[in-house]
């Protein structure tokens, strides 16, 4: 990974950090890379990734993201470490949901470092939705991605024994959570604080198992 990160350096200019995030995941699902790639300044690159496995491909488009200050989807990955270690004492990993999942670094992670049999996220970003399904199609373990809006999505019965919440929600003013209690019928809890996190918690609520586990981050 440090020689690739060498060689993406010699590169600025020449190349964004998307389009080498583009030519992993044309690796990752096997699709043909175009000839706009193959100019000598990418050949080491592509020659690179060609020795890679899936996993490390994954990584590479991770550690490319967290680089990138223009991506539209971040991950903490302490967050992510907590909640797992979480997961892992007090479940028996069977079933994960992540609320709002972007690239899907979380579900990557609960794939790589759990024992998880089912794994599902939640984007309501489409075109994102579409890269973390790319990046997670090769992934050994059962991950599906739902592209929808997770706070109006309490009409989901499926139930999972661990809910994962990193969701960044920045509308929520009185309109819209109304909007979003009348959609959830009886099943919401209403409460004083205009905490946008309150929503996520609803939906954890709604959808975990009876001796579930759930974990959300409230950010200040």
């Amino acid at each position: 990974m440090l020689d690739l990160l060498k060689q993406v350096n010699t590169l600025r200019g020449s190349m964004t950090l998307e389009e080498l995030q583009e030519l992993v995941i044309k690796k990752i699902s096997k699709q043909e890379i175009d000839n706009e790639f193959k100019d000598n300044s990418t050949k080491e690159i592509i020659k690179q990734l060609e020795n890679k496995t899936v996993q490390e491909l994954q990584s590479i488009y991770y550690d490319l993201q967290i680089m990138n200050r223009h991506s539209v989807s971040t991950y903490t990955e302490s967050i992510e470490s907590l909640s797992l270690e979480i997961f892992k004492t007090y479940s028996n990993q069977n079933s994960l949901l992540d609320l709002g999942s972007g690239t899907g670094h979380m579900l990557w992670r609960a794939n790589k470092e759990g024992h998880f049999k089912y794994l599902r996220g939640e984007e309501i970003n489409h075109n994102v939705a579409e890269i973390s399904e790319q990046l997670l199609s090769q992934s050994e373990t059962n991950i599906e991605i739902k592209k929808i809006d997770s706070t109006l999505n309490f009409g989901s019965n499926d139930k999972f024994e661990c809910i994962y919440s990193d969701a960044l929600f920045l509308n929520a003013d009185n309109k819209r959570l109304k909007q979003i209690e009348d959609s959830a019928s009886n099943s919401y809890l209403k409460t004083r604080s205009k905490f946008s996190e309150w929503i996520f918690t609803n939906r954890i609520l709604n959808n975990l198992e009876d001796k579930g586990v759930g974990t959300i981050v409230v950010r200040n």
